[in-house]
C-alpha cells in the first residue's frame, strides 16, 4: 500500500480512537493488533491496522486502511537495520487487514441495514496534502477492485426519503407523498375538515378548541379538533396533545377513520417490518403491534392575521410524533425545519411550502420545526391533519427514546404509500357495517 508504514488519508481513524467522535457519528472498524516477526521486533514490536467502512444508506462508499506502528527505543544501527523489513511487515499485515475485511463486508452490510444504515461522516484525514491517495484513485484504477469489484458499487435506485440530523444529532428521515384530487376532495367534504360556513363557533359545536400559539397576534385564529382513528367508534383515553393528561378522545369522522385505516393497511407490510426493528419492549413496538400508528388525529383550522417568520413558534413534538404524517387538506402555509445534512456540520433552516393535497410522513419529535402562515379570511383557512401515534399519559412520560432512530431510518429507505379513493371508500363501508 504505502512504503514506511504511512496511512491512507481515505476518511479514516486513528487506530486507537474508534468511537464516537465530533467528526464521526458512527464508524464500524476493524483493529487487529499482530505481532510482527521476531527478526524485525527490535524497531516495531507492536502494529495496530485500523480499518473503516464509512457507509451511507445507500451501501459503502469508501474503504481505507491505516497503519500505526509503535516503536520501541533501541540503538539507531539496530533500528535502522530492521527499519526496511518492519515496513514490509506492516504493509503485509495492512493487506491481510484490507482482505479480511472485505471477506466480511457482506455480513457488516447486513448488520448495517438491520440497524438503520447509519450514514457516517467523515472523519479526520491523517496525513499532509502532498501524501493523498484519493477516493477517486481509490474507486478507480486502484488495486483493490479487482479484489472486490462491487464492494464499491453503489445502488442506482434513489431512496424513497430524505435522510438528515435534528436536534442533538436526531435522525430524521422525512418523506413526501401527494392525495389525489379525488381523495382531497372526499375529504375536504368532512365538516370537521372546513367544510361549514359556521365559522369558529360551528367548529366548536363540533369539538374543536380555541387554540392561542401566538399571543401578540389577536388576529390569528386558530381551532383544533382531537379524534381517534382506531376501527372502534367509542371513545378511547389517550393524551391531550396540548396539555398531556389523558381525556376520552372520540372516534374521528368516518371519513377520516376510513382513510388512516387504509392507510395502516396499504402500508402493513412497512409497518411490520418497522415493528420488528424497533426494540423489544419499548412504548412504540408495543403501539405499533396494536395498530396505535397514525391513530391520533389532530384537525388543525388557520385563518385571520399572518404568522410571519418572526412569529413562527419553534418547538419539538411529543414522542408520540416519532412517527408522524401531516396532511393539509385546504388553504396554504409554510414549514421550516431546523436540519442538517447527515455529512454536515451546519444546521440550517429549511422552508416547505405545504398546499392542499400535500402529505409529508416524518419524526418532528426529533428536530425543531413551526410554521408560517399567510393572511386569510375564513374562505381562505388553512385546515391541516396530524396524524401521530395515539399514546396515554403514562406512555409518553416514558423516558427511553428506543426505536425512535430506527423509525427515522425507515422513513428513508421504506416506500409509503398512500390509498386510493376506492380503498378508502371500501374501509369506510365495512367500519360503517361494524
Amino acid at each position: 500500500f504505502r512504503s514506511h508504514c504511512s496511512p491512507l488519508p481515505i476518511w479514516t481513524m486513528p487506530a486507537r480512537q474508534v468511537k464516537h467522535t465530533a467528526g464521526c457519528e458512527t464508524t464500524f472498524a476493524v483493529v487487529m493488533r499482530g505481532m510482527v516477526p521476531r527478526r524485525h521486533s527490535g524497531a516495531l514490536r507492536t502494529v495496530w491496522i485500523s480499518v473503516s467502512v464509512c457507509c451511507a444508506f445507500g451501501g459503502c462508499t469508501a474503504f481505507a486502511v491505516s497503519c500505526s506502528p509503535a516503536v520501541r527505543a533501541r540503538p539507531a544501527s539496530s533500528a535502522g537495520a530492521s527499519s526496511a523489513g518492519a515496513a514490509e511487515a506492516a504493509n503485509q499485515l495492512a493487506l491481510v487487514a484490507a482482505v479480511v475485511t472485505m471477506a466480511l463486508t457482506p455480513a457488516l452490510r447486513r448488520r448495517m441495514q438491520a440497524r438503520g444504515m447509519r450514514a457516517c461522516r467523515r472523519a479526520q484525514v491523517r496525513s499532509s496534502p502532498t501524501d493523498v491517495w484519493g477516493l477517486g484513485a481509490l474507486m478507480g484504477g486502484s488495486p483493490l477492485d479487482s479484489l472486490l469489484p462491487n464492494f464499491f458499487a453503489q445502488s442506482s435506485e434513489p431512496l424513497p426519503g430524505r435522510s438528515f440530523r435534528g436536534l442533538g444529532g436526531a435522525a430524521v428521515g422525512l418523506q413526501d407523498l401527494h392525495l389525489s384530487e379525488e381523495l382531497l376532495d372526499y375529504l375536504a367534504e368532512e365538516p370537521v375538515c372546513g367544510a361549514t360556513d359556521g365559522g369558529a363557533e360551528q367548529l366548536q359545536q363540533l369539538g374543536f378548541e380555541r387554540c392561542v400559539d401566538h399571543e401578540h397576534l389577536p388576529g390569528h385564529h386558530y381551532c383544533e379538533g382531537y379524534f381517534h382513528t382506531m376501527t372502534t367508534s367509542d371513545p378511547i383515553a389517550s393524551a391531550h396533545p396540548g396539555f398531556g393528561h389523558d381525556v376520552a378522545k372520540p372516534a374521528a369522522p368516518l371519513r377520516l377513520r376510513a382513510f388512516a385505516e387504509s392507510f395502516r393497511r396499504v402500508n402493513a407490510a412497512v409497518l411490520d417490518a418497522l415493528h420488528e426493528e424497533v426494540p423489544s419492549g419499548s412504548v412504540l413496538r408495543a403501539a405499533l403491534a396494536e395498530g396505535r400508528c397514525f391513530a391520533d388525529v389532530a384537525v388543525q383550522v388557520h385563518w385571520g392575521d399572518a404568522v410571519g417568520p418572526e412569529d413562527v413558534g419553534w418547538h419539538v413534538d411529543a414522542p408520540n410524533s416519532a412517527l408522524h404524517m401531516a396532511v393539509s387538506v385546504r388553504g396554504k402555509r409554510s414549514l421550516k425545519m431546523k436540519l442538517r445534512e447527515p455529512s454536515g456540520l451546519e444546521t440550517k433552516v429549511m422552508e416547505e411550502p405545504q398546499q392542499a393535497g400535500d402529505v409529508y410522513v416524518g419524526n418532528p419529535a426529533g428536530f425543531e420545526h413551526g410554521l408560517e402562515y399567510p393572511a386569510a379570511a375564513w374562505a381562505d383557512r388553512m385546515v391541516a391533519m396530524q396524524f401521530r401515534f395515539l399514546l396515554t399519559e403514562a406512555e409518553l412520560r416514558v423516558k427511553s427514546r428506543d426505536g425512535f432512530e430506527d423509525i427515522a431510518y425507515a422513513l428513508v429507505r421504506r416506500q409509503l404509500q398512500l390509498p386510493s379513493l376506492d380503498e378508502v371508500r371500501a374501509v369506510a363501508l365495512e367500519l360503517q357495517s361494524n
